[in-house]
């Protein structure tokens, strides 16, 4: 009997933690989601390390090849420590990429300045791919504006 018990006991917990391995993905942007050249992004997680010692640091790449593209920030100390591990983190960019399909991929530096850049799937932290599109001419993008306020009227 507490064989049994013990067996059920490890099993479950052995489900739960590999159940937390694998992709996590940032809440913000949403899958798909389309910018313009020279939009400002948001990116929101909550899955990134809370030590004053790492740094995070954000990676693009091209969501067509999985090809390294450039290294879009580095956050470090007060930037990233927050009261808990669950609590979301933050960044901001200004895209200056051509237009294409894109992800942004997090990793972690430790103090010494080595990086975790494991290839494997378990806890890796990255962003939904997101589409990067031409910025509008001016025309057309005032008659857009202009077609948008007549609708807000009406």
């Amino acid at each position: 009997m507490k064989f049994i018990l013990l067996s059920s006991l490890f099993f479950g917990a052995l489900a739960i933690v590999s159940a937390e391995d694998g992709m996590h993905y940032f809440s913000s942007p949403r899958p798909n989601t389309i910018f313009r050249a020279a939009d400002a992004m948001v990116f929101t997680t909550n899955d990134i390390t809370n030590d004053d010692n790492e740094a995070i640091i954000a990676r693009l790449y091209n969501a067509e090849d999985d090809e390294f593209v450039k290294e879009i920030g580095t956050y470090t100390g007060a930037t990233i420590v927050r009261p808990d591990d669950t609590d979301d983190f933050t960044f901001y960019w200004q895209i200056d990429v051509p237009p294409g399909t894109y992800f942004v991929r997090l990793f972690e530096q430790d103090a010494d300045g080595g990086i975790d850049d494991d290839d494997e799937e378990d806890n890796q932290i990255r962003s939904h791919d997101f589409v990067v599109r031409d910025v509008l001419p001016f025309k057309k993008r005032s008659l857009l504006n202009r077609r948008r306020l007549l609708k807000a009227i009406q």
